[in-house]
């Protein structure tokens, strides 16, 4: 569903002249591509997709497409401009909501690392293996 959605969005930037929309969307496909990586990594991590795949990447496509419609039908309209601005807002708000959601795909896996260099770095003082003071340079 990713790739699929990252397609279209891609193919609907191609319709869109506004910079500012375009500029946007560029980063929102980013964002996609990389949550991509991050389930390829990690592919148990779908499963915390599912309001993505199911609402906000499908809302999101539905309105770029009536976008696209009225670019070619209403653009001279009065109201047009409030609706870009609009728009620009709805991808400023996903694109933050992109961001979060990979940030937090990760934590698990970012406080598992942590925890286990912590019990590596006990162990081995505690065997006495390192001496103290070993990592006081990396205090500063």
């Amino acid at each position: 569903f990713l790739k699929q959605s990252l397609y279209k969005i891609e193919r609907l930037n191609i319709e869109i002249e506004h910079s500012k929309i375009k500029e946007d969307l560029y980063h929102t496909a980013t964002m996609i591509k990389f949550i991509i990586q991050i389930v390829e990594q990690y592919p148990h991590k779908i499963e915390k997709l599912s309001k993505l795949e199911n609402f906000y990447l499908p809302t999101l496509i539905s309105i770029l497409e009536n976008y696209t419609r009225l670019l070619k039908t209403n653009r001279y309209d009065k109201d047009f401009d409030g609706v870009e601005a609009k728009l620009i807002k709805t991808i400023y708000l996903v694109n933050e909501a992109l961001t979060n959601l990979s940030e937090t795909l990760c934590d698990d896996e970012i406080l598992d690392l942590s925890s286990d260099m912590s019990v590596l770095e006990t162990m081995l003082k505690r065997d006495g293996l390192v001496k103290e003071g070993t990592l006081d340079e990396f205090k500063k």
